[in-house]
């Protein structure tokens, strides 16, 4: 899909189990990290508490994992439901 937004499940993983160096995902650690920060500007929240050893999601942060994960099962039944009509 177009405006499917890339870095979307990878993001959504990476917030629910923690990036992996074995990942299936074929980005970087540092460019999933720009994308993050890009998603906390535009809510204007900061979804993960950092510092030198860690990464932790905040509160609100697992709110929006949440919802983001629930956006993304309706958007793989909408393209099932497209791939059954044609």
């Amino acid at each position: 899909m177009a405006n499917e937004p890339p870095y979307a499940d990878p993001l959504v993983r990476w917030c629910g189990e923690g990036w992996r160096e074995t990942s299936p995902y074929p980005i970087s650690q540092p460019t999933l990290s720009t994308q993050i920060k890009k998603v906390e500007t535009i809510l204007g929240v900061q979804v993960f508490e950092r510092n030198n050893k860690k990464v932790l999601l905040t509160d609100v942060g697992k709110n929006i994992v949440t919802s983001a994960q629930r956006i993304l099962d309706e958007l793989a039944e909408m393209k099932a439901i497209a791939a059954n009509s044609q």
